[in-house]
């Protein structure tokens, strides 16, 4: 790559974290967030690396581990650990970009990623999916280099970026095929299939028998590594059959489409079904597998949620910078064309939800279901700042005890703001046997200073000992989050 090109590289990167980067205390905690958070905790503190094994996000626990991000300021330092991480994902799409079609597509493709209102919601929260993704990413990029000669380096290292996503999140099993993309579609005519089939088994194989490794330490400290591994990767497989399978993906693909036409708008999304139908005519194979073989994958998924098309999306609009990078070559005015395309996509789709990103989270113009379980759900931090606000305002406060799904987010915020107390979070399973057990005890812990945080869930005690003092309502597109509750357990007179 020219020094030229490699400037442009840095000033990409640069334009990716200052728009990232910005804001990111704005939107709240969500559920899995803190959980990330959690799980880092208890493997750093507990010098446990197998802690929670069975979870599928190991990788991404060891990631947030490293910044230790619970200490102080929990949310911004999670969120800016993402950030960070995405940018090498970030970095490996330009190089995917500029090795299929030069510098103009590795611009496109990066002012595309850039003012992607989908990666600009789902990079910016400590999610698994963002910190996996950056391992299919690589791998994708480091595969093309097969193209050109067979180095067993390059088969060693995508094996490992390949490992990497799948131990960040489970779902990216999807993606254990790109070696095999590479193998079919990368054959130069005069190679011979035997050193081309070798550099696959090798790529293909590292993860394979790394995963099975983990997975028989796992065993021997009886810790079930493929616990609900099909559940969390592939859905229920129960009642399996060919014509339920159709329908599941006809529906899935309908929900994609939706879902992405929110996002980017109707024109945008069809204008990057044409630049991905335009790799075909540029045989751009290895490209359009990486892409919609694990899109298939994940369609015929009985469980879905927009995150997981992280990779998907990303790598269709790497193919809207290879086709935009394509017409700067060939039209007279190409350049600023790009220029002007990129322009309107960052102004007209972009900044609309980046200005509500920034100020209002109610007000992002998220898919209603995305909407509803990031804002409005037992999951959603939202109305939390509310809660805190209350108790800071209690002079005789002592101890916090938090009845709600989401406690350890609560948690997680108030040592943010540096609150002098400590939130206790019992244990209250989705399963509801927890919920008497704990009513009574929270019935037992009545004392001065002593107050306790409700939330409106089945399996969460239906009340609580002591005077109510505040209720929290947030309201949404017509729609209400469960009610907060703050209770004072203190005697009355």
């Amino acid at each position: 790559m020219k020094p030229t090109h490699l400037r442009l590289v840095v000033l990409l990167i640069l334009c990716f974290f200052g728009t990232r980067l910005t804001g990111l205390h704005t939107f709240p905690i969500f559920i899995d967030e803190a959980f990330h958070i959690r799980m880092a905790e208890g493997i750093v503190t507990n010098a446990s690396p197998l802690d929670q094994l069975g979870e599928g996000r190991q990788f991404t626990a060891y990631w947030y581990g490293l910044f230790q991000s619970w200490q102080r300021d929990p949310v911004w330092v999670a969120r800016a650990a993402t950030v960070l991480i995405s940018a090498f994902g970030f970095a490996a799409y330009l190089s995917i970009a500029h090795k299929l079609s030069g510098w103009q597509a590795m611009v496109g493709t990066g002012l595309l990623l850039i003012f992607s209102p989908y990666h600009y919601f789902f990079e910016r929260l400590a999610l698994a999916d963002s910190v996996a993704a950056v391992g299919a990413a690589g791998a994708v990029a480091v595969a093309l280099h097969v193209r050109r000669r067979v180095r067993w380096r390059d088969a060693v290292i995508v094996g490992l970026l390949l490992f990497f996503a799948v131990g960040a999140k489970v779902n990216m099993l999807v993606y254990l095929g790109i070696p095999a993309a590479a193998v079919i579609t990368l054959k130069p005519s005069q190679r011979r299939w035997t050193h081309q089939i070798a550099w696959g088994a090798v790529a293909a194989g590292i993860p394979l028998i790394l995963l099975v490794a983990l997975a028989l330490v796992a065993r021997a400290r009886g810790i079930g590594f493929f616990d609900g591994l099909i559940g969390r990767g592939i859905g229920d497989s129960s009642g399996f059959a060919v014509r339920s399978l159709i329908d599941t993906m006809t529906t899935n693909a309908w929900a994609f489409w939706e879902t992405l036409a929110v996002y980017f708008g109707g024109i945008v999304l069809i204008a990057l079904g044409v630049a991905c139908a335009g790799l075909l005519f540029r045989r751009q194979g290895f490209l359009l597998l990486c892409l919609f073989a694990p899109l298939l994958a994940i369609l015929a998924s009985q469980v879905q949620q927009p995150r997981y098309w992280v990779v998907v999306v990303a790598l269709m609009l790497t193919a809207g910078g290879i086709i935009l990078g394509d017409l700067s070559q060939r039209l007279r005015f190409g350049g600023a064309v790009v220029a002007g395309v990129t322009s309107i996509f960052g102004v007209l789709v972009w900044l609309p939800f980046a200005s509500a990103a920034w100020t209002t989270s109610l007000a992002l113009p998220l898919p209603d279901a995305d909407y509803r379980q990031y804002l409005l759900a037992e999951g959603a931090g939202t109305g939390f700042d509310a809660v805190l606000d209350t108790l800071a305002a209690q002079d005789d406060l002592t101890r916090v005890i938090g009845a709600l799904p989401h406690c350890h987010g609560l948690r997680y915020m108030s040592i943010r703001r540096d609150l002098p107390l400590t939130i206790e979070c019992p244990l209250l399973r989705p399963s509801g046997q927890d919920r008497d057990t704990v009513a009574a005890w929270i019935d037992e812990q009545q004392a001065a200073g002593v107050f306790v945080v409700l939330d409106e869930a089945p399996y969460v005690p239906a009340s609580s000992p002591g005077r109510l003092i505040e209720t929290i309502t947030v309201t949404g597109r017509g729609d209400t989050r469960p009610t907060l509750r703050i209770f004072d357990l203190s005697p009355i007179p």
